[in-house]
């Protein structure tokens, strides 16, 4: 599989982890790392998971540019790697979970070359 695509929902347990759909796994592994990174933009309430693959090539585009985006560089240093164990569970941090008022339950959105992390009620 090579996009992320489809809605899942899954539980979060009491410390804070949730498993990955497993075909988003799949999209992961096939960029050759066995975790994600995750970003939640500011004023937006989701999280955003990224592949390897995908991480590179904003890092690539941002730095090649000639006119490099301050802004956006300082993006990474929000970035959370997480790898997942060997459930294919990750543990969304406390403070994500917060910002995303998830409690209970994630909807996983495949948005193609990137997913998303929303609380049900508000996807």
């Amino acid at each position: 599989m090579k996009y992320f695509v489809g809605t899942h929902i899954h539980k979060v347990d009491a410390k804070g982890r949730v498993s990955l759909p497993s075909d988003f796994r799949a999209v992961l592994q096939a960029a050759e790392y066995e975790g994600t990174y995750l970003y939640m933009p500011e004023k937006k309430p989701y999280i955003i998971g990224y592949s390897q693959k995908k991480v590179d090539s904003l890092i690539e585009e941002i730095t090649k540019s000639e006119n490099r985006d301050k802004k956006k560089l300082y993006a990474f240093s929000k970035f959370i790697n997480l790898r997942w164990d060997t459930e294919g569970r990750i543990i969304l941090p406390q403070t994500l979970r917060e910002k995303a008022g998830i409690s209970k339950d994630v909807t996983f959105l495949g948005m193609g070359e990137y997913f998303q992390i929303w609380e049900p009620e508000a996807a």
